[in-house]
């Protein structure tokens, strides 16, 4: 615990809109709008998906490089036209190290670069980039090292609001974890519900979808979403899979996700509700992979499920046909 009020450790969008006319910007008032509509700033739960809003949604920090992918694939092109030009290795390397600015790579690196630049010349080798990587990677921080990034008056707020009291309050982790508990709840309810529906109605299921709040629930889905992206980016980068695990089966690292996913989704579909309907343009990118079809079609078209199912979630697949059942076998 920080022992800060919360509204020190997430404050109103006053002290952000001031950070913004410290780096010469104003929010745009469509942003402006759509942060008064999305957050009530009398609590702190809604001014911290606002935080994490801001930080998904601003200019964290002045970036001069070229993106290293672009950078590398500059690279890639040079050396075959080099190879191409009838160029060995070590010319390669002597004109490739005069471009990186003298730079020389560590020894473990220049034997791997002369062998792959061998593979190059004989044009045995397949798949540049992965193995290009690491050694451009070397050469890309030389060339342009971390210290040319500078962080904007809003960024250096942020990552100093995380490092000093984000990190530390216990509430962040329980407010994220109640918003999961809750909506693993509510679909267990609804899906147990639902089965019994099926028996009785059977393919009239459609006739019961005004029962339910489906923009509540997927408001949830999204505030679970932007949470768990800004809880793993910035808070703790330790954390993988979800943040939130709920042991149903004892192999707990997918079961929220199967839940709030998986059932949700197949409850949509089950009722003949189009999710689209219901997610306002302001939620952006936060939002899991099947709400990002444009419909079910789609998404029969390619299961994105699949590899989840026969692989993470198997298990509480396995455990939640046999309590449940399945709505679509």
């Amino acid at each position: 615990m920080t022992n800060q009020p919360m509204e020190k450790v997430f404050p109103k969008f006053d002290t952000f809109t001031d950070l913004a006319k410290k780096d010469k910007r104003t929010f745009h008032p469509y942003f402006q709008k759509d942060v008064g509509d999305m957050f009530d700033q009398s609590k702190w739960e809604d001014r911290m998906l606002m935080f994490a809003h801001i930080m998904l949604r601003t200019t964290l920090q002045n970036d001069p490089r070229p993106p290293h992918r672009k950078w590398m694939k500059e690279q890639i092109a040079k050396i075959d036209q080099l190879v191409s030009d009838g160029k060995n290795a070590d010319e390669i390397t002597t004109l490739l190290s005069s471009d990186w600015k003298d730079f020389v790579l560590p020894k473990h690196l220049r034997d791997s670069f002369k062998k792959l630049l061998g593979q190059w010349e004989s044009k045995t080798l397949t798949f540049k980039t992965c193995d290009f990587f690491h050694i451009s990677m070397c050469a890309y921080q030389h060339l342009y090292p971390d210290s040319m990034v500078k962080n904007t008056h809003i960024g250096a707020f942020c990552f100093d609001q995380i490092e000093k009291y984000v990190s530390k309050e216990k509430k962040v982790k329980e407010q994220i974890d109640n918003l999961t508990f809750s909506l693993v709840s509510t679909i267990e309810q609804m899906y147990s519900r639902t089965m019994s529906l099926k028996e009785e109605k059977g393919d009239d299921l459609w006739l019961h979808k005004g029962d339910i709040n489906w923009k509540s629930l997927l408001t949830i889905r999204w505030k679970i979403e932007l949470l768990n992206w800004w809880y793993q980016e910035y808070v703790n980068g330790l954390c993988f899979g979800d943040v939130t695990e709920i042991a149903y089966t004892g192999n707990n690292t997918y079961d929220s996700s199967y839940v709030i996913d998986y059932c949700l989704y197949q409850l949509f579909k089950a009722y003949g509700v189009n999710w689209n309907e219901y997610i306002p343009h302001t939620w952006g990118s936060m939002l899991p992979r099947w709400c990002c079809q444009d419909d079910v079609a789609m998404i029969e078209e390619y299961d994105v499920f699949e590899d989840q199912l026969e692989d993470g979630w198997k298990a509480t697949h396995k455990y939640w046909k046999e309590k449940y059942g399945l709505l679509e076998e």
